[in-house]
């Protein structure tokens, strides 16, 4: 007779025990093992195991969907640094930039062009180089974005040996009162250096605008000598990933109140944090504007200023409750809420408390958490906000809200308030906390600023410290 944990001989006449043979552990374990793993002994365990099987194919479809998604624009170099001739210079926040760098390179190397494509931070001596081409983006108020922030350190550092024939194109929104700044700064910045002569004057591409990227074809191709293909298809970018969102809810404008809520519902399901950014497409081509978003119980919330002529915030305003609209959510990582911190400090002005919304809705852990915001005038929604702390702050997930105002009787700033709690901030940084930034860039530079005098008053540390340390997080523009 077999039992669970031992083997019994038993005489059939008298039933008497004849032997009793106790199985060992590993045979107990292996027979456990096996249970587990098949479900045979339990019909409600089996049914688990084989929902559970079908994540496989989920994860191998969600695996091909990464990996197009990352080699969607793969930079293709034949040749190393010390022997290309042609080198290509992109700098890129959302990598809009290098598909067009791409495609020009690609055609190169098909010409049988000795072509280098590169990130701007990745500038170094090329000894062979003959010409020098920079296709670079701005990001917030002319500043380089995040692959270029090296570049003039590092073309000061390696200058080139032989003359080079340089040119820039600058990619960016006439929306924004920097357009191409960086662009035009790099211009001038090669202008000065003794190796390079122009090729090309300056130019510009507005919102992805093809033709005038074709422009710049024309012009670089006459001077050059070098033949490139002018047909708009092959640099009319594609866009993929779009979902369509639903508008669930809607506040209005008002007199004193520029600013309106929208509220999203994805058709599908969707993985995303708060601090993740939505991409829009208004007139449904290549231009896009980015909303960073707040996102809770599969909801996606926007906060957003109106401008009478803005071309992203005038069509999410005409948006009616019901309707549906095409975009897609870019993963945000390096601005998701902080869980291992100790501790964490929010500070936003204007739309930027759209992503705090949601980190503090999600606020599970109950980890100590304050709000520091900046705004112009108190108003329905700053009514609003206050009404939303109160509740989070009963269910523990905030520990108090400051609010200032810039434009009222006895005008604050959110620097005044970070001054008045200056000791919080320091301790907050000393002892692991997190700072988290959102909203204009002015205010990260003016926040950024005023933290730094702190910590250099109290414990002789500067700012830069607590960045490399991954404390101090921003998603400003």
């Amino acid at each position: 007779m077999k039992l669970r944990d031992r083997e019994l001989t038993i005489n059939q006449l008298n039933g008497s025990l004849h032997k009793e043979v106790k199985y060992p552990f590993t045979a107990l374990a292996e027979e456990l093992s096996l249970d587990l793993h098949t479900g045979k002994t339990n019909i409600i365990w089996a049914i688990v195991l084989g929902l559970a099987s079908l994540n496989i194919v989920f994860f191998i479809y969600t695996g091909f969907v990464i990996t197009f998604k990352r080699t969607r624009t793969k930079i293709k170099n034949k040749y190393k640094p010390e022997e290309a001739e042609i080198v290509i210079l992109f700098g890129t926040e959302n990598g809009s930039t290098l598909f067009f760098a791409n495609q020009i390179h690609k055609q190169l190397l098909a010409d049988g062009q000795k072509s280098l494509l590169l990130g701007m931070n990745q500038y170094q001596c090329f000894p062979k180089a003959k010409h020098l081409l920079v296709f670079t983006s701005t990001y917030g108020l002319g500043t380089a974005p995040s692959n270029a922030l090296q570049f003039e350190q590092k073309l000061n550092s390696h200058p080139q040996k032989q003359d080079v024939q340089f040119s820039v194109l600058g990619f960016g929104s006439k929306a924004y009162p920097d357009f191409c700044a960086y662009a035009r700064e790099i211009d001038c910045l090669l202008e000065k250096q003794g190796w390079a002569s122009r090729l090309t004057d300056l130019h510009t591409v507005n919102d992805k605008d093809v033709d005038e990227l074709i422009s710049w074809i024309h012009d670089w191709s006459s001077q050059a000598t070098i033949a490139l293909a002018s047909a708009p298809a092959i640099y009319s970018a594609k866009v993929v990933g779009l979902t369509k969102f639903k508008v669930v809810a809607k506040s209005a404008v008002s007199a004193t109140n520029t600013t309106f809520t929208l509220v999203l519902k994805p058709a599908s399901k969707i993985n995303m944090q708060s601090g993740d950014l939505l991409a829009i497409y208004p007139a449904q081509d290549q231009r896009e504007r980015f909303y960073s978003i707040g996102y809770k119980d599969g909801m996606v919330q926007l906060v957003v200023k109106l401008f009478p002529d803005g071309f992203g915030s005038s069509f999410l305003y005409r948006l009616e409750t019901n309707q549906t609209l095409q975009a897609r959510v870019m993963v945000n990582p390096s601005f998701h809420f902080p869980k291992a911190a100790n501790a964490v400090a929010l500070i936003a002005n204007g739309t930027g408390v759209a992503p705090f919304l949601g980190m503090i809705s999600e606020n599970e852990s109950r980890t100590p958490l304050r709000l520091y915001a900046g705004f112009r005038h108190r108003n329905e929604m700053t009514a609003h906000y206050v009404d939303f702390a109160d509740e989070q702050i009963k269910l523990g997930h905030l520990q108090q809200l400051e609010l200032a105002f810039s434009r009222e009787e006895n005008p604050q700033y959110v620097m005044d308030l970070i001054r008045r709690d200056a000791l919080y901030f320091v301790e907050l940084l000393e002892k692991g906390g997190c700072v988290l930034l959102c909203g204009a860039l002015r205010m990260q530079h003016d926040v950024e600023h005023t933290l730094n005098e702190l910590l250099l008053a109290h414990v002789g540390k500067t700012i830069a410290d607590y960045k490399e340390s991954g404390q101090i997080l921003t998603d400003c523009y």
